[in-house]
């Protein structure tokens, strides 16, 4: 009987535990992350956004139609889109990807949501937090003890 003593059941649930704690660390540090979800812009439409971070940039891909001019806003986690902060970008969306300075503002952006709006402030998809962060593992040197 594999599962003859109580100690057993408790070496085994153990076992599966660490199994599962350490095939998760793995994926977190080759890089895994979790893929945003497509929202419908329009009818008909696709559109989506996804935010990577990395040591010194925030990094926003937009795949949808391009619209003419758009704001991005860096919202914290109390805030919305009913009382909006100022946008920390304003402008047309040349390709499909903005680049912007983790530290802009002397505030770190990289535990905001972001959201894409058109000029009127409609959201152009859902508000995203950062989706990436391989970049912020690379080149980690730890002392040694």
């Amino acid at each position: 009987m594999l599962l003859s003593h109580p100690k057993d059941a408790t070496l085994w649930y153990a076992l599966i535990r660490r199994m599962l704690l350490c095939g998760l660390a793995a994926s977190v540090a080759v890089g895994c992350h979790v893929a945003p979800a497509p929202v419908t812009a329009e009818a008909g439409t696709d559109a989506m956004l996804s935010v990577d971070a990395d040591k010194e940039f925030v990094t926003v891909h937009w795949h949808g139609p391009q619209p003419e001019a758009i704001k991005l806003f860096a919202l914290m986690p109390h805030e919305s889109l009913a009382a909006p902060p100022a946008p920390i970008y304003t402008g047309p969306l040349e390709g499909a990807t903005l680049q912007l300075l983790r530290y802009s503002g002397g505030r770190d952006i990289l535990f905001h949501r972001f959201v894409l709006t058109d000029a009127q402030n409609q959201p152009l998809a859902d508000a995203l937090w950062v989706t990436n962060v391989t970049g912020l593992t690379a080149d980690v040197n730890h002392p040694m003890p």
